[in-house]
């Protein structure tokens, strides 16, 4: 298929019924962040099953470094028609049990290891839960909390209220879950 590029998938050499996490990254224009991003996943101490980019760019920048210096990735020519379509792209070569969104965001060297305790230890059916954390963005850390229309966090969560939301770049979604439901590609953040 033109604009994709298939690199071999990471995989790791846990049990076949450990959590096999697909990373997604949606990227335009910014190589350098996307570099970090890769780099950082690259150090996880639980290795990604596949890594994905989705690339909105105007140039040919981000694809040219992706074919030097990241081959294992899978890359994408994004629709560049906004956010939504460009994570609904990703989520179209997922390959893995369960899909984390990061965008151009770092992780920690052990986020997936935690992701993958936790869902280890919810019970019968990992399969279904969707697993959020927290992100730290210019060292304030930015937790799930109640939202407006636009998807703001406008609220801090207190101990025991139910959360609503999500920090994208922290969360771990089931994969199955976007064969039923899709980003709206009408909104065009």
């Amino acid at each position: 298929m033109p604009g994709k590029t298939h690199g071999h998938r990471c995989s790791p050499t846990q049990s076949a019924d450990a959590p096999r996490f697909s990373v997604c990254i949606c990227t335009r224009n910014r190589p350098g962040n996307l570099a970090r991003a890769l780099r950082s996943v690259e150090a996880s101490t639980y290795p990604a099953h596949q890594i994905v980019v989705s690339d909105d760019s105007t140039d040919t920048l981000t694809r040219e470094m992706i074919a030097v210096d990241f081959p294992r990735v899978v890359f994408l020519e994004g629709p560049r028609r906004g956010l939504g379509a460009n994570r609904n792209c990703a989520l179209d070569e997922v390959t893995g049990m369960h899909v984390a969104f990061i965008d151009d965001a770092t992780l920690s060297t052990d986020f997936l290891a935690h992701m993958a305790e936790s869902l280890k230890h919810v019970g019968q059916h990992p399969e279904k839960l969707i697993v959020t954390g927290y992100e730290l963005n210019r060292g304030e850390r930015v937790y799930a909390n109640a939202t407006t229309f636009l998807s703001f966090q406008s609220r801090p969560y207190q101990a025991g209220d139910q959360h609503d939301t999500v920090v994208i770049n922290s969360t771990v979604f089931p994969a199955w879950l976007f064969k039923l439901v899709r980003f709206d590609e009408r909104l065009r953040l």
